[in-house]
């Protein structure tokens, strides 16, 4: 650390006292590397969104088997209880503390019959399908410009 703040002092020592023109060229270095910033946080904001939309669509098209009965939302975190279905965790954990708190005994919420326990068993392999769907989803809405990156030399470099 102490070499690198000497070598430091040194390169602004060598560059002089900062003069008019190179503090433009500082300010002008910072404005570049601003506006790189905003471009690549622009770039990441449209990622999510692209994956946000990509989950609706998968939901949309007809695969309610993605939606939890209770929430009716994509499913992220899905568990299996005691009737068989495969609820959201957070959403079926909150019908049994709602059932839990009123004294009446716990009953599913898609059957209405009474369930033996409250145990929940998460279901990996729907997880992985939702997620397969929504990637596969995302990959056929990317731009043809996220797939390859046009060289200076002007022939194209895949990823």
């Amino acid at each position: 650390m102490l070499m690198s703040v000497r070598a430091d002092k040194k390169a602004t020592a060598a560059a002089g006292p900062v003069t008019r023109s190179r503090s433009k060229a500082l300010t002008d270095e910072f404005i570049i590397l601003f506006k790189k910033a905003r471009r690549v946080e622009k770039k990441a904001r449209r990622a999510r969104k692209r994956r946000n939309k990509a989950a609706e669509e998968a939901v949309a098209e007809g695969q309610n088997t993605f939606r939890c009965p209770i929430g009716l939302g994509l499913m992220k975190d899905p568990v299996v209880a005691a009737d068989g279905h495969t609820y959201e965790r957070d959403k079926i954990e909150a019908w049994f503390a709602s059932s839990e708190f009123s004294d009446l005994p716990v009953k599913s919420p898609k059957t209405n019959l009474l369930l033996e326990h409250t145990m929940l068993i998460p279901n990996h392999a729907l997880q992985s399908v939702i997620q397969d769907a929504v990637d596969n989803k995302i990959a056929s809405m990317r731009p043809v410009s996220e797939f390859c990156r046009v060289s200076r030399a002007g022939g194209a470099m895949h990823r």
